[in-house]
């Protein structure tokens, strides 16, 4: 039986497609009338998520295959807010009468549409004590999803950044385009498609902001949750803050520039830079004059084989290897 806000559009299917029926439920998913959708005033291909044509393209392929299926989409309404929703659609073909002619088979795509948290149900075994303690215990950020990207459990953590919730369940039931700003949203989802299509696990540092204000980054781990039968039912991520340690290599970075800017040019005073196995790291233009070996030439050798007389080798090598270990 069809879900009360389930929309249903039908389609010539083909590159351009023309919508031959809206239900009027289309208005409650997408904010635009089913009018607007036949008359052509609205067109179904402009308000798909960018990162989504794939999707579109394959529905529109004439070669679409199987001939019934599911998908998952993004849609702008109306408002400019993005919704995540589920379909199921069917290939499908009818003889037209014109006049006395029967005309060939024309091929029509039927699309049931629904916003994905309308399908999202809540599950007592994500309240069990040990589901709770984690949730509301854990540093990091720990969620779980279904297949139709909605919140089905989420850290406590998450709450932080988050938009406005008290409480963890808060977010269940909800989507990332409820609860980040949009350019967050897309990062987010992105990692998600990745393993909704068989990748075991989607990495990637991405940035977050808090509902505060501040910004920061996670390294960002999602993967896949299969039922009994091996089917893809949903996903688990777990997020962790490395802000401090993005903020400690930058840094050190701009440590470093600021050694390389002081010593790079410095005309009388030849500064060098070595590696644990006394190789050249760093040579600066009066290293160049005083020795007569070119930047080009000194990287990636060692101290002693270029510099250091012969005699004098296995002392300084001795020296340095003592000053390495914690010697003076």
């Amino acid at each position: 039986m069809p879900h009360p806000a389930e929309v249903t559009l039908h389609f010539t299917h083909q590159a351009m497609p023309r919508v031959s029926f809206a239900s009027p439920s289309i208005e409650g998913l997408l904010g635009y009338t089913a009018e607007q959708f036949l008359n052509g005033a609205v067109k179904w291909p402009d308000l798909i998520h960018a990162d989504d044509q794939d999707v579109l393209t394959h529905l529109l392929s004439p070669t679409l295959s199987p001939a019934t299926g599911f998908f998952n989409i993004r849609i702008r309404h109306l408002n400019g807010q993005i919704r995540c929703v589920r379909g199921d659609y069917a290939l499908e073909t009818h003889s037209q009468i014109r006049g006395q002619t029967l005309c060939p088979p024309e091929p029509m795509l039927s699309l049931q549409l629904i916003d994905a948290r309308h399908l999202h149900q809540r599950s007592a075994q994500l309240l069990t004590p040990s589901f709770v303690a984690m949730m509301e215990n854990a540093d990091d950020f720990i969620f779980f999803k279904d297949r139709n990207h909605v919140l089905t459990g989420a850290s406590q953590s998450l709450v932080d950044i988050t938009l406005p919730a008290q409480h963890w369940t808060d977010l269940i039931g909800q989507t990332d385009y409820d609860l980040f700003p949009e350019a967050f949203a897309d990062l987010y989802y992105r990692l998600e498609k990745q393993v909704f299509a068989g990748q075991p696990v989607a990495q990637e540092v991405q940035g977050y902001r808090a509902s505060d204000g501040r910004t920061g980054w996670v390294d960002n781990r999602k993967y896949p949750i299969a039922d009994a039968e091996g089917q893809l039912v949903g996903l688990f991520g777990i997020a962790r803050d490395i802000t401090q340690l993005k903020q400690a290599k930058e840094s050190l970075r701009e440590s470093e520039h600021r050694f390389r800017t002081i010593f790079e040019d410095l005309p009388a005073i030849s500064v060098q830079g070595y590696d644990s196995a006394r190789r050249v790291i760093f040579w600066n233009k009066a290293s160049e004059t005083i020795y007569g070996y070119s930047r080009q030439q000194a990287f990636g050798r060692q101290l002693e084989d270029l510099i250091i007389p012969q005699l004098m080798r296995e002392a300084v090598v001795g020296a340095i290897s003592a000053w390495t270990q914690g010697g003076p």
